[in-house]
């Protein structure tokens, strides 16, 4: 499974390229207070991760504004990696919840 090319945003961390995206359209999970997942995926495919990061777009939820930023994204695909997510293997999805990076004020 592959990210559609239109509004991917890409990412280089390591001499590795990615792509993520963030969907313009609220899916009924998030009107609904699910967590908005980020899809993030090597640039030449492989295993798919999906981020949450404790956000939702939901009009009913007080946690509805929020900066997804190029910074987070990367310390996200650095965690994924030290728990064990191959980006280059085929393979199901690895979902990942990087709330506790929302916070996190430390350098990538």
């Amino acid at each position: 499974m592959a990210l559609p090319k239109k509004g991917l945003r890409k990412i280089t961390i390591d001499d590795n390229q990615f792509v993520w995206k963030v969907r313009k359209k609220i899916s009924w999970e998030e009107k609904h207070d699910g967590q908005l997942g980020i899809p993030i995926q090597h640039i030449d495919g492989g295993q798919m991760l999906i981020v949450y990061v404790g956000f939702s777009r939901s009009y009913f939820s007080e946690n509805n504004e929020f900066a997804i930023t190029p910074v987070l994204i990367a310390k996200s695909i650095r965690k994924a990696i030290d728990l064990g997510w191959k980006y280059k293997d085929k393979g199901q999805v690895f979902i990942l919840d990087c709330s506790d990076l929302v916070n996190d004020d430390s350098e990538i």
